[in-house]
């Protein structure tokens, strides 16, 4: 946002938002939620759960494989709920500033970027409480 570049250039730069971080950290973080929750299945559901099977009671194997086997789905839906409402604010905040470096307007660019920052100094805090 450098106020030396054109406009041109300021709007292709950030296209580098686009590029890097939704697309490229995106598709990183969704491969490690992936392989996670791949790896918690293989190793907890599959593993000890499976295991348990010839060893314990039925009735109460079956109830602790179904409330491990919730928890699992849970948990994923979980992840990828925050995972999937990254993307879009991500998304939302690249198209937008974008849209205003193409209007020439500084000023709205400023505050889009200022309310994104806003967003996060938000989360970092509901993390830290």
């Amino acid at each position: 946002m450098s106020e030396g570049a054109s406009y041109k250039v300021k709007y292709k730069d950030l296209s580098g938002i686009y590029e890097y971080i939704y697309e490229d950290a995106g598709k990183a973080l969704y491969e490690i939620y992936d392989k996670t929750v791949k790896d918690m299945y293989d190793i907890y559901y599959d593993g000890i759960i499976k295991d348990a099977y010839d060893t314990e009671d039925y009735d109460v194997w079956s109830d602790v494989s179904s409330d491990a086997y919730n928890d699992w789905s849970d948990c994923l839906s979980d992840i990828y709920d925050v995972w999937s409402d990254m993307q879009s604010d991500i998304y939302e905040f690249q198209s937008d500033l974008r849209s205003e470096i193409y209007d020439h307007d500084d000023e709205r660019a400023q505050k889009k970027m200022d309310k994104f920052k806003k967003s996060i100094l938000r989360m970092k805090e509901d993390v830290n409480d």
